[in-house]
């Protein structure tokens, strides 16, 4: 059983960086189904459901970004790449028009208290 877990990890970590080399391509659809895959092959790692909300709320699936990076934080409250793209997606929605509509967005909302929000540069994109 350790062995098909190990194997499935390695599939993660290689979907992932298929995943990270689309996006640098410019090839979002890809990036996000690479991504897709690596959730798949390994549920409970963070970094492929971190990129997959990511990839999800740059092509516009603001709720399903939001409802992948909850659930991170639920397991990892202080997981700083999540709170920071939940904040910078609350900010977003909460302000834009036209954006998807929905349950409010709120960094407050899924942060444990006394928790913050602190804006932070992923790959040189704002998040």
């Amino acid at each position: 059983m350790a062995f098909d877990q190990d194997q499935r990890r390695i599939a993660a970590v290689e979907t992932l960086r298929l995943g990270l080399e689309a996006r640098r391509r410019g090839d979002r659809l890809a990036a996000l189904a690479h991504f897709r895959a690596a959730v798949d092959a390994d549920r409970t790692g963070i970094r492929p459901r971190v990129e997959l909300a990511r990839e999800a709320a740059e092509l516009g699936q603001v709720r399903e970004a939001v409802e992948i990076l909850a659930a991170v934080l639920k397991e990892v409250p202080d997981q700083p790449q999540a709170r920071a793209l939940l904040c910078y997606l609350g900010d977003t929605a909460n302000s834009a028009p036209g954006r998807e509509a929905g349950p409010e967005i709120s960094c407050r909302r899924w942060l444990p208290p006394g928790a913050s929000c602190h804006r932070v540069f992923l790959g040189g994109i704002p998040v």
